[in-house]
């Protein structure tokens, strides 16, 4: 029994940062071309580039 969905070429994958902030761009440029690669469409998330020193944002709810 399989539970969940299979992605296919042409899905939509949303990329964020959960917990550790991304201080190099070009890593998620990298990323972004990848997933492209295995045929799927990026999403960057509203808070991709969010820091609090090392963390990915402050703890404020938006």
């Amino acid at each position: 029994m399989n539970l969940i969905k299979r992605l296919n070429k042409g899905d939509k994958v949303a990329l964020i940062a959960p917990a550790g902030a991304i201080f190099d761009d070009s890593l998620i440029v990298k990323s972004v071309n990848k997933i492209n690669e295995f045929g799927y469409d990026v999403k960057l998330g509203k808070n991709i580039k969010a820091k609090y020193g090392y963390l990915a944002g402050d703890d404020k709810k938006d």
